[in-house]
């Protein structure tokens, strides 16, 4: 277990590119750019893919052995949208959500606070809206 003061940044899965003239693989997001805001955390492995059902038990398994804390942890979405999904939902379940945006002019995260009433409401609605 860590310890839930411990900032966590929360990745869908690895994600890698292949330099294909060197032969070399490394992470297509680079953990650097958001060191300031918490360690990183895979909720799958690389490649993983599982069911509806044993995705959300695994992805509430890491939430709960990370000790997932909704006032210090963040969620990049990236890869795999159905996954990103689950732990939005599962975070928010567990007291809310703070979601990481990259900002292309500012090469930089912005943060995204979404209130579990809001989220419910715009949801419903169809979205929410940037």
């Amino acid at each position: 277990m860590t310890d839930s003061k411990d900032p966590k940044v929360y990745l869908s899965q690895p994600q890698m590119r292949t330099d294909r003239t060197l032969g070399t693989r490394s992470p297509l997001i680079n953990p650097s750019a958001f060191r300031d805001y918490g360690r990183p955390v895979y909720l799958l492995e690389d490649a993983q893919w599982l069911d509806g059902d044993l995705m959300w038990t695994e992805i509430n398994r890491r939430l709960t052995e990370t000790e997932y804390n909704p006032e210090t942890d963040y969620l990049i979405v990236s890869g795999d949208v159905t996954i990103a999904c689950f732990a939005f939902h599962a975070m928010q379940r567990r007291g809310g959500a703070r979601l990481l945006r990259w900002d292309r002019e500012s090469k930089s995260y912005d943060v995204i606070q979404i209130p579990i009433e809001v989220a419910i409401e715009e949801f419903a609605e169809g979205g929410i809206a940037s």
